[in-house]
């Protein structure tokens, strides 16, 4: 297979694995199924959500958290090629969108779950194409905007395509994004705090967010108020109302500065981490990072998407993108928790499946454990076979619908409930920080906090913490603070594992387990 890598993550190299087949053939079909049985078991057993009492809708509940880390660990594995929009279960030769890689959300849902629900072994494909966009795409950025560094639009596939689709002629509100390689280093950037190996950092997150931020420093412009921004925007297939009908540019969409400042902070924290603190790149994003706007609210009090003031053509459109840094980003400025409620509020609950993921973890972030149980009602939905519409919900099979089948939304409907559980994006291992209305007493065993902390939880009817015990996945792990809505205590887990629980007088006790 064609690759635009020196290291070509999938060659084609059939002598390879002519000798892999023979050698499996060797072993016989019954070692071969207890060897899967037994590896699928490894990462699969490390995470489990249970109730103490629990009805039908919490029974298809916690097993459509425990189905998307199936479909993950089957889909996504060191050697071969990312989860596609229908993962490994495409039934069509041309399916929906070519089954390829739709990296203004879909690809990067896929993958939301990886790291907080301890699947790590599934993310080398993903890394594995990340870069190989990042070597085609610094041709693209020359070719096509004069610019250093790398970037790339809104799709690609295997072969690592960067530029945009539809031959110069498409919509722009899907043919012209150049910032989707910004989103994907979010994901190498994260793996980082959530505890890679030095070498990963150094090696693999370094070139590729450094490469990125050249671009973005070389597509930013000074507007007239001294800021910067880029012109045109576009913010991932939404558009405005004009009086020559809708239109898809304008000036500083709110996801592409949400991401040009994760990427600066981002490449700021890797060149510490990297030994490089004088690097020239990183310098110039702390100069730029500085004269970023945050993003204003509209008239009717949402999150503005554009720079300027606008009617939105779809008011209730699908991408949420305005609210980027939200989730999955690093978190927005209190003073526009309103706003964003709002904005999601204007949207609405009802759209496709994994448009409802999104709100969901989107509503965990802001703690609306009243508004919950209605998205995870619609997630949780039957869909039949033929539905159409953006309405989303499960096939018979329970794979999400878009409709139709689009497996991002199984993805994103895990890693959201385990934001409800655990959110570590804010400088603490937060327990229980959004918990749905309607749960009762239950626990979650397994999931994963930055920077490499793994937490069992277990709560009361009440949805009160019971006891959370903590240790580090890895010896490079010291000591972290742990919340519980405005309490918190400090442990060094490399004294080893902690147990913590709430004080009967307020506070929080921590012990060694």
């Amino acid at each position: 297979m064609p690759c635009a890598r020196r290291r070509c993550p999938w060659p084609g190299r059939p002598a390879a694995a002519r000798r892999d087949l023979d050698a499996a053939a060797g072993r016989g079909a019954v070692a071969l199924r207890e060897r899967q049985r037994a590896d699928h078991a490894r990462l699969y057993e490390r995470v489990e959500l249970t109730w103490d009492s629990a009805d039908e809708r919490l029974r298809r509940l916690a097993f459509l958290f425990h189905y998307g880390r199936y479909l993950l660990i089957s889909a996504s594995r060191e050697g071969g090629t990312p989860a596609t929009l229908q993962g490994l279960w495409n039934d069509s030769m041309r399916p929906p969108w070519s089954s390829n890689y739709t990296v203004n959300i879909n690809t990067q849902m896929n993958y939301w779950p990886a790291d907080v629900t301890d699947l790590p072994e599934c993310l080398p494909p993903l890394f594995d194409l990340v870069e190989a966009v990042s070597v085609r795409g610094t041709e693209t950025a020359r070719r096509l905007y004069d610019a250093d560094g790398w970037c790339a639009h809104h799709n690609t596939d295997v072969w690592a395509h960067t530029s945009p689709v539809g031959g110069g002629r498409a919509d722009p509100a899907w043919a012209f994004w150049p910032l989707a390689g910004a989103w994907l280093c979010r994901h190498l950037a994260d793996h980082v705090a959530f505890g890679a190996a030095p070498a990963f950092a150094r090696d693999r997150a370094w070139p590729v967010l450094r490469g990125a931020a050249r671009f973005l420093l070389d597509w930013l412009v000074e507007l007239p108020d001294g800021t910067l921004g880029f012109s045109p925007s576009s913010s991932p297939e939404n558009r405005f109302s004009t009086a020559a009908g809708p239109m898809a540019l304008d000036v500083s969409s709110a996801i592409d500065i949400g991401l040009a400042r994760e990427v600066f902070v981002s490449v700021l924290a890797l060149a510490e981490r990297v030994g490089r603190p004088d690097d020239a790149v990183a310098g110039a994003a702390r100069a730029a990072l500085d004269r970023l706007p945050w993003p204003e609210t509209d008239e009717d009090g949402t999150v503005r998407e554009w720079r300027g003031p606008h009617v939105m053509a779809e008011p209730a459109h699908r991408h949420l993108s305005s609210l980027y840094e939200v989730f999955p980003g690093p978190g927005l400025p209190v003073v526009l928790s309103a706003a964003v409620a709002r904005t999601l509020d204007v949207r609405g609950d009802d759209s496709t499946g994994w448009s409802l993921a999104w709100k969901l973890a989107l509503r965990a972030r802001l703690g609306h454990t009243g508004r919950l149980p209605a998205l995870i009602d619609l997630a949780l939905r039957e869909v039949a076979p033929g539905a159409v519409g953006e309405h989303g919900g499960l096939y018979p099979n329970h794979l999400s619908a878009h409709p139709p089948f689009q497996i991002d939304g199984n993805f994103g409907f895990t890693a959201a409930i385990a934001e409800c559980a655990l959110q570590s994006h804010a400088g603490s291992v937060a327990l229980l920080p959004a918990l749905p209305a309607d749960w009762p007493a239950g626990r979650l065993r397994g999931l994963v906090a930055r920077p490499g902390v793994v937490v069992d939880l277990a709560w009361d009817d009440d949805r009160r913490l019971v006891e959370a015990r903590l240790r580090g996945r890895s010896g490079r792990v010291g000591t972290v603070r742990v919340s519980l809505g405005e309490a918190s205590v400090e442990v060094d887990l490399a004294r080893g594992p902690w147990t913590v629980r709430p004080r009967p007088e307020g506070g929080l006790l921590a012990v060694p387990a």
